[in-house]
């Protein structure tokens, strides 16, 4: 009894000591940036990395990195998403090389999942942002 009690313990301990707390955002509740050049700079000012992939065939869930990024030009702060994406290295909050980062615009989507699992902090009030949905591109490399 004492056994099963002390495994019991150590899971639920694990469970809430977990660093990864998914979130669950409504895309289609926040409004859209626009874009009308071809290739839009932007600076990273966050990243959040869940680095899951999705899964099609075995569930519909849908899972984003999310970068708080700034619009060179416009000075405009969005938040870009980047559903069901492998996670480029320069993405990464640790990377320490060169960034020279755009968005295309031929690459933001247009067809996206209404809700996806993100790893965005809670203190980030993401409605006040516009968001894209996009991926990002590294010049540099």
């Amino acid at each position: 009894m004492r056994k099963k009690l002390f495994t019991l313990l150590t899971i639920l301990f694990n469970l809430s000591c977990t660093s990864e707390k998914n979130e669950v955002i409504n895309l289609s509740e926040l409004k859209q940036y626009s874009i009308t050049q071809r290739q839009t700079e932007i600076t990273l000012l966050k990243s959040f990395v869940l680095n899951k992939d999705c899964n099609v065939q075995q569930t519909k869930e849908r899972f984003a990195d999310v970068f708080l990024a700034k619009v060179k030009n416009t000075n405009d702060t969005i938040l870009v998403f980047s559903v069901c994406r492998k996670t480029f290295p320069f993405l990464k909050s640790d990377y320490k090389g060169a960034r020279w980062l755009v968005i295309d615009s031929l690459k933001i989507a247009k067809d996206f999942p209404q809700e996806v699992n993100t790893s965005v902090d809670k203190s980030i009030d993401i409605k006040k942002y516009k968001i894209i949905v996009s991926e990002i591109n590294n010049l540099e490399d």
